[in-house]
């Protein structure tokens, strides 16, 4: 599958299976949305391995636990990198 130019939207994209599965998508060639919760600090640093692939990211900070924050995540991510194409919700509490 060509993923060449998408734009993905990772939930829960800072850490663990997330972050894997962002870092896997810029390398077959999407811009990611990183979600986060709390973890700013490590979203920062996967849109800076994604950057440094040369794919674009940004890192959205967002409650999802909170459904008045859905749409404002959806459209930090389109805002930022000119779309949406691909949404996979990863993120969980622990």
């Amino acid at each position: 599958m060509n993923l060449s130019g998408s734009v993905a939207l990772i939930t829960g994209g800072a850490k663990r299976v997330g972050r894997a599965i962002a870092l896997e998508l810029a390398r077959g060639g999407c811009d990611v949305g990183i979600h986060y919760r709390r973890s700013r600090a490590e979203a920062a640093e996967v849109v800076a391995q994604i950057t440094q692939m040369g794919r674009r990211a940004v890192a959205v900070e967002g409650d999802l636990s909170a459904p008045a924050s859905w749409p404002r995540i959806v459209q930090s991510t389109a805002d930022g990198l000119g779309r949406l194409d691909i949404l996979i919700n990863n993120a969980s509490m622990f």
